[in-house]
């Protein structure tokens, strides 16, 4: 499955909504654009998801939502200006969330410590009781969109319903902005743990085909993702039928790639049973569903994440691997199973 990540220099607001029109979202200080998630103690295939904002309108309940909290709530749209307070509600999300975290929110806008500069274009919404922030929400602002990054709350005003709150002030500000797309991210097909954004209103998706279409039309979509988990499944069960002891293994950081090193691409991998505890390094096999092709290698883990954080999902199943798995020696790349079989048992006294 391909994963492109990108770096930005510089971005301008014109081509910030070039890349957002073409599948492409933030984290962090990185954009990227993926097919597939690996989340839930499983892989799914990503879905991004708009806003067509010109024929948009709010439904009945969430214009109660607005007139309710406004008589209440106040709120404050400014440029980004992280606070203590922002951080406390970082902490908070930290132990909501699944994945892949920075301990530090200015780390995830900055990428570290030692700088405030950035080339996203970023604001914010804070949601005032009295004089307390309880809620705040973060969207960067294209030439003719508005992108939702990152949404915060205190758990203690969850009666305000904060986290839909947010998005509807940025719909809100959007509109009065007169841009014409409000993008709220992604949800996982199959999955339902994204699936509240879906009641915002009727949103368009991204088919990987390259072009957005109707929400009515998802049903006929085509993803490789169930292509990709069967030729490895195969895979899986014909080594396990010759007695080769393995392990299925959730990649977390699939697609990402570092100076000259070769690592794994694939969302999913079969390894040697009991790979992290192998020393002297260990097998590896993924599928390629582009040139459906397997790669079998003798392989590393190298633990050059030290500076990010796991929720406890992420660290206590054993699927996942929380390191970049390098290449050391490619053995074979073939599209037959019974090929890599044969190269893994010649090599197997070698392991």
């Amino acid at each position: 499955m391909t994963t492109e990540i990108y770096v930005p220099r510089s971005l301008s607001l014109s081509r910030m909504d070039k890349y957002l029109a073409s599948g492409w979202f933030r984290a962090g200080m990185l954009i990227y654009k993926s097919e597939i998630a690996c989340l839930e103690d499983g892989l799914w295939p990503v879905v991004n998801i708009r806003l067509v904002l010109p024929i948009y309108e709010f439904k009945k309940r969430w214009r109660k939502l607005l007139k309710q909290n406004s008589q209440q709530l106040t709120h404050k749209i400014s440029i980004l200006k992280l606070t203590e307070r922002h951080q406390e509600m970082y902490d908070l999300h930290k132990k909501r969330c699944r994945g892949v975290i920075t301990p530090k929110l200015h780390d995830y806008f900055y990428g570290s410590s030692w700088t405030s500069e950035s080339v996203f274009n970023t604001y914010q919404v804070d949601v005032y009781l009295e004089n307390k922030i309880i809620a705040t929400s973060f969207f960067d602002i294209g030439k003719h969109c508005l992108v939702s990054i990152l949404g915060l709350y205190d758990d203690e005003y969850k009666r305000y319903s904060l986290g839909n709150y947010t998005m509807l002030l940025e719909i809100e500000h959007a509109k009065s902005l007169e841009k014409k797309y409000y993008y709220p991210g992604y949800i996982l097909k199959g999955c339902s743990l994204f699936d509240y954004k879906l009641e915002l209103g009727e949103m368009q998706y991204y088919s990987w085909q390259g072009r957005w279409r109707k929400w009515d039309k998802l049903s006929e979509e085509k993803y490789r993702t169930d292509s990709f988990l069967n030729n490895t499944k195969a895979l899986f069960l014909e080594l396990l039928k010759t007695n080769i002891e393995c392990e299925e293994v959730l990649y977390v950081m699939f697609g990402i790639v570092y100076d000259d090193r070769i690592c794994v691409n694939a969302p999913i991998c079969i390894a040697q049973k009991n790979y992290k505890t192998k020393d002297g390094g260990f097998w590896a096999i993924e599928y390629n569903d582009l040139n459906n092709q397997y790669t079998l290698g003798i392989c590393y883990c190298w633990d050059n994440f030290r500076y990010l954080q796991f929720t406890p999902d992420f660290k206590t199943n054993p699927r996942y691997c929380l390191q970049t798995i390098c290449y050391e020696n490619i053995l074979i790349q073939t599209a037959s199973i019974q090929k890599i079989i044969t190269v893994l048992k010649d090599n197997l006294v070698l392991i």
